[in-house]
């Protein structure tokens, strides 16, 4: 003779406050608690306690949790990520702007000479008596050769740019100037009514994500009879 299915309040009954808070609670991806294991029981036991299951539930809670968790998790954070409610646009823009005119520096070398050498110079000097008109020499000194000049090297003038790196989000720029803006946009695009969004969001939080976890395991592993229905063994 098979063991009659117990209700889900006479099998919760049956475990200790720690028990429940270690078969049953609810976490976030962290190990912090979104509902301790003896909320998550008196819940099934005000909400469903008069329904049954074939298993232990313990058992059953274990495998939904197994199959289940993650994609809760993934539905746990959007229900409790930060975002206005009256928007329905919210983007991102980074703009980066990359120019070749950035830190100067003006450099000059200076590589010419100038070389001047005299020779072939005759210098004369006259003089004239007190009662006379005419020049005659006085002195002279010569020197044999040409005066020439001649320059060697080269003066230069260059320019340097000094480059600078930015890194924006995972990517990283190099020029000379670099600028980036963020920009954030965000409102109503007006294809929904401010009063509609209003109202989407009541709806919304009516249905707390953790509470439609636990009503979807007794949806998926427990079962009502009513005593005027089915076989009795079963009740």
């Amino acid at each position: 003779m098979f063991e009659k299915p117990k209700t889900i309040a006479v099998q919760l009954d049956e475990y200790t406050a720690l028990e429940k808070d270690q078969y049953f609670s609810i976490k976030d991806s962290e190990n912090s608690y979104i509902i301790n294991g003896v909320n998550v029981c008196n819940y099934m036991t005000e909400m469903y306690g008069n329904y049954k299951t074939r298993s232990e539930i313990k058992s059953l809670w274990t495998l939904y949790t197994a199959t289940h968790y993650t994609d809760f998790i993934r539905a746990y954070e959007a229900f409790m990520s930060e975002y206005e409610p009256l928007d329905n646009y919210n983007g991102v823009e980074q703009n980066v702007y990359l120019n070749q005119d950035g830190v100067k520096t003006d450099r000059t070398t200076h590589g010419k000479t100038t070389t001047t050498t005299a020779n072939d110079v005759t210098t004369e000097n006259q003089t004239t008596s007190f009662d006379s008109t005419t020049y005659r020499p006085d002195s002279k000194s010569t020197q044999s050769g040409n005066t020439t000049s001649a320059d060697t090297g080269t003066t230069t003038n260059t320019t340097e740019h000094t480059p600078t790196s930015l890194t924006v989000g995972e990517t990283t720029y190099t020029a000379d100037n670099i600028t980036a803006e963020t920009k954030h946009r965000h409102g109503n695009l007006g294809v929904t009514s401010t009063q509609q969004m209003i109202t989407q969001e009541l709806e919304l939080r009516k249905n707390p994500v953790a509470l439609l976890y636990i009503d979807e395991f007794i949806n998926d592993y427990a079962y009502y009879v009513s005593e005027t229905w089915g076989c009795n063994e079963w009740l």
